[in-house]
């Protein structure tokens, strides 16, 4: 991949490009109705976004970046609201694609803050970016938008040619499977602890509930002095609808309800895997579960699921890691692809 060459830009301050920025507003978990609306808070995890509310403070609209307490950068294209810890950056004479440009020159800042050195309005002040400039020490604006529209342009090209390539692929072969209850595949299940994410704080630890997106990770919580973490390297499995992940890291996890999640453990299980058989028991149980037939930790322990098999009949944990690793090794390789740096 060919290095920019940025030798001759020049250095910018952010504030004198955007001028003061606005700060959201905290909303409290109690006062967090669902809805349709986002609600941007601090976290790398779908853009940091939390969740939908109904209704929150200020309304964010048109095009803006975000900037979150850890020096995460996104930018936005849609209506949403936003938490205390995000700096909000609008511009309405900048276009789309140089917001964009600006974002890329942004990354550097999350190797810079965390949550004992936050980013906030005097770090922003002080924030100094490297920009293409014209000759006479401007941002030279028609660049960046030519850049990043060439750069979508290459990438749509490249993305037309993956689903191309996707789906002259043969479906996998489940017909030397063997069935397993899924009580014989884990035999340590359990419900977590009774909590509910209305009784936390924001910190760093993913609170797991019944979602369908984002891993299952309703919000990041500080835990309660003393309080046991879930283990991680788990799947938790949601009896509402039958969403199903693989958690990598230790968690606190919703329970204390007839919704509460199922945890899954063995021995045998890694990240590999477990995002194998995750994706597994979600095909399956997706299609037999919903909100008016919940299942429970008796009911789904006893379905069977299919998985690959040794000649002697147990489950191929091999096959299913080294399987997961060549598809990661594929999509890096896609992405480094398609990819670029500034």
């Amino acid at each position: 991949m060919e290095k920019i060459d940025v030798s001759s830009w020049g250095e910018f301050n952010l504030n004198e490009l955007f001028g003061k920025p606005t700060r959201g507003t905290r909303l409290k978990q109690s006062a967090r109705i669902t809805g349709e609306i986002p609600l941007v808070t601090a976290g790398i995890e779908n853009q940091g976004i939390a969740g939908y509310i109904s209704k929150g403070w200020e309304l964010f609209t048109g095009l803006n970046i975000t900037i979150d307490m850890f020096g995460n950068s996104f930018f936005r294209d849609y209506n949403f609201y936003a938490d205390d810890n995000i700096l909000v950056l609008h511009d309405e004479k900048k276009t789309e694609n140089q917001l964009l440009y600006i974002v890329s020159t942004l990354h550097y800042l999350k190797s810079l803050y965390s949550y004992k050195d936050q980013y906030r309005l005097g770090s922003y002040k002080k924030t100094v970016i490297k920009l293409p400039q014209t000759s006479d020490g401007e941002p030279d604006w028609n660049y960046m938008d030519d850049f990043i529209r060439e750069k979508k342009k290459k990438a749509r090209n490249k993305f037309e040619s993956i689903i191309s390539v996707k789906s002259s692929k043969r479906k996998l072969d489940v017909s030397n499977w063997g069935e397993y209850k899924i009580e014989d595949v884990f035999p340590d299940i359990k419900r977590p602890a009774a909590r509910s994410v209305k009784d936390y704080f924001l910190g760093d630890v993913p609170f797991i509930s019944s979602g369908n997106y984002n891993n299952a990770v309703d919000s990041y919580c500080e835990p309660l002095p003393d309080e046991q973490l879930e283990k991680g390297n788990c799947i938790s499995v949601s009896p509402v609808d039958g969403s199903t992940f693989y958690q990598p890291v230790d968690f606190l996890g919703r329970g204390g309800a007839g919704s509460s999640i199922i945890l899954l453990y063995n021995d045998q299980l890694n990240e590999y895997n477990g995002l194998f058989i995750s994706a597994v028991i979600r095909s399956f149980l997706s299609k037999k579960y919903a909100y008016g037939d919940m299942g429970n930790s008796t009911t789904i322990k006893k379905e069977f699921i299919k998985l690959p098999q040794t000649e002697n009949g147990d489950v191929d944990w091999g096959y299913m890691e080294e399987f997961i690793k060549t598809k990661v090794e594929e999509s890096k390789a896609t992405i480094k692809n398609i990819g670029y740096t500034i």
